[in-house]
């Protein structure tokens, strides 16, 4: 796994060039309101809803679309209905991230950092909150989509 650090060179330029860590920046740039979305995303909730296990946040419409599909079962409505499009959470026009001249490889290389940082944590979480089942923690990467999902096995 990539450094942290390594992912934002913005680093380096603050304290007159001197740099930071990323506690220091952090101290300088941290919002609450946006930390407790992070912990929600880096530590999510679970719940069991009839025979699944599930992001707290799921959607009963999406949930009951699947269960109609053909030939699916329990696993494979799991791995649809957990799968969090992390891609799509961090590339934000707005946030001047596809400005011309964007770095879109090192865009691309936080995303995959946070990706495994999730499957690492939702590993941990889902053993800490089921220890009695067990999950596959899979993780996405195709040219379309930079993704994570789990489903009990």
């Amino acid at each position: 796994m990539t450094e942290p650090e390594g992912l934002i060179p913005e680093l380096r330029a603050w304290n007159d060039g001197g740099g930071v860590n990323l506690l220091s920046w952090l101290n300088s740039v941290a919002q609450s309101d946006v930390a407790i979305g992070y912990a929600e995303l880096f530590w999510p909730r679970f719940v069991v809803f009839e025979r699944y296990v599930l992001r707290r946040d799921f959607s009963l419409e999406n949930l009951r679309g699947w269960e109609t599909a053909p030939d699916i079962n329990r696993r494979d409505i799991e791995w649809f209905v957990n799968c969090l499009d992390v891609g799509s959470l961090f590339f934000r026009g707005f946030t001047g991230e596809f400005a011309e001249g964007a770095d879109h490889d090192l865009l691309d290389q936080r995303v995959l950092y946070i990706r495994d940082v999730l499957k690492a944590t939702y590993t941990a979480k889902l053993k800490l909150d089921f220890p009695d089942r067990a999950f596959e923690v899979v993780m996405i990467e195709d040219e379309d989509e930079i993704a994570m999902t789990f489903c009990q096995v």
